[in-house]
């Protein structure tokens, strides 16, 4: 149906009264665990939001009977189908992994926080702190540098 009156039709991307956000972090069940403490202040900014999380079959059981969490998506063959059929207000990626970037890149969304793919392959980041953390990664030195500050007090 494509009428003007309908409420049958809405396209995805119109305006929700609920802010939706998704959450990928696939793999690494330690990872998905330790970022569910996201949850609780995306409750708290957004009270009314539909958080979703993509992750691997295997590692959503650390997410499961989580209260916060509104839709657990699995990783598989109808992930691609999900993310071309859903808008998300805020996609939060992040994961530094391939394919977690292509489904970000993939995600309708309005709004990027953490890693994602421009349209050459590359890896781009939404932020300074993702920046850095990217940089980090890739370079023990940096790593220790910013730990050994850390630890020190130093705010350099």
């Amino acid at each position: 149906m494509h009428c003007v009156e309908c409420a049958h039709y809405k396209k995805i991307s119109s305006p929700q009264n609920k802010k939706r956000i998704l959450i990928i972090k696939i793999a690494a069940m330690g990872d998905v665990l330790r970022t569910t403490f996201l949850l609780q202040g995306l409750k708290e900014i957004y009270p009314d939001s539909i958080i979703s999380r993509i992750v691997s079959r295997t590692n959503a059981s650390v997410l499961e009977h989580n209260i916060l969490i509104d839709n657990i998506v699995f990783n598989d063959e109808n992930v691609n189908y999900y993310l071309v059929n859903n808008f998300f207000d805020i996609v939060i990626s992040l994961d530094l992994a391939y394919e977690s970037l292509s489904l970000a890149k993939l995600a309708n969304k309005s709004k990027i926080l953490g890693f994602t793919l421009d349209n050459k392959r590359n890896i781009i980041t939404s932020n300074e702190f993702a920046q850095k953390w990217i940089q980090m990664s890739g370079y023990d030195d940096l790593k220790k540098l910013i730990f050994s500050h850390t630890n020190t007090g130093c705010q350099k």
